[in-house]
């Protein structure tokens, strides 16, 4: 299955003002917007996958520790 990381509007610009920052800040470098913007789905489409699969298996944990806690109230008799 092949699933694109797909972000609002306003994630996307969020994301653009964070690299246009870091450009600014680390490396003394003006970016524009469509430069921060293709940048960010730049690195979302080349390393998103490996957040957004660290996300699964965080919560595929968290959510297995809150079965293992519900099946340890059965009643037995």
């Amino acid at each position: 299955m092949n699933k694109k990381l797909k972000l609002t509007k306003a994630e996307n610009e969020k994301i653009g003002e964070i690299i246009k920052t870091y450009f600014l800040e680390e490396r003394n470098e003006e970016l524009g917007d469509l430069a921060a913007y293709l940048l960010g789905e730049y690195l979302a489409d080349k390393i998103g996958s490996y957040f957004y699969n660290r996300g699964i298996e965080d919560a595929f944990s968290y959510i297995h520790d809150k079965l293992e806690d519900l099946h340890s109230l059965k009643i037995i008799k």
